[in-house]
C-alpha cells in the first residue's frame, strides 16, 4: 500500500483545496477532508463540505442588524463517501459508495447518481497509472454539480414557513 503512504505524505502539508487552487472567498468556502480506515482492505472516507453565506434576512429584527448577522452565518452543504480499494490497487479500480448529504433538501438520488456514473467510468476506462487525488478530483468535478444544483433551487426561511400558516 506504497500509494497510500504516498497520497499521505503528499497531502501531509498541503490540503487539496490549495493543491487543486479551488478559490475561496468570504462568501464561499470549500473544504475537502479524507480519512484512512483501517480495515483488512484499505478504504477512505471522503468530506466535500461547501459552505457560503446565509442570505435570509432574520424576520424579527430591523433589516441592518439582520444583514450583521448573517455576516457571521453560514449555509453548508456536505457530502460524504467511502472508497474502497482492494489489496490490488492500484490494477483494480477504486469503488466509492454514498454515505451521506446534508441538508435535507439536496436530493441523495442526485448524489448517489453521480457517485454511479463514477464508478461507471472508473470501470470502463481505469488504468493502474491514475493516482488517488487525480480520481478525487475526477469526483469533485462531478460532485460540482450539486452545488449549482443548491444555488438554482428556491428555499425559504423555515421560520417565515411558521409564520405564513398561523
Amino acid at each position: 500500500m506504497n500509494y497510500f503512504k504516498k497520497f499521505n505524505d503528499k497531502f501531509k502539508e498541503e490540503s487539496l483545496e490549495n493543491h487543486w487552487n479551488i478559490p475561496q472567498s468570504n462568501i464561499s468556502k470549500t473544504t475537502i477532508r479524507y480519512k484512512k480506515l483501517y480495515t483488512p482492505d484499505p478504504n477512505i472516507i471522503l468530506t466535500i463540505r461547501f459552505s457560503k453565506k446565509y442570505k435570509f434576512d432574520i424576520i424579527e429584527l430591523p433589516i441592518d442588524i439582520s444583514r450583521y448577522i448573517c455576516e457571521y452565518l453560514y449555509e453548508d452543504i456536505e457530502i460524504k463517501t467511502k472508497i474502497n480499494y482492494t489489496n490490488q490497487f492500484p490494477f483494480d479500480r477504486p469503488e466509492w459508495f454514498f454515505i451521506s448529504v446534508s441538508p435535507s433538501y439536496i436530493p441523495e438520488s442526485a448524489v448517489k447518481t453521480i457517485i454511479d456514473d463514477h464508478n461507471c467510468n472508473n470501470t470502463s476506462s481505469w488504468s493502474p497509472i491514475i493516482q488517488i487525488d487525480r480520481d478525487f478530483l475526477t469526483f469533485f468535478v462531478k460532485i460540482l454539480k450539486i452545488k449549482m444544483l443548491s444555488n438554482t433551487i428556491i428555499r425559504t426561511d423555515p421560520r417565515q414557513e411558521l409564520i405564513n400558516n398561523t
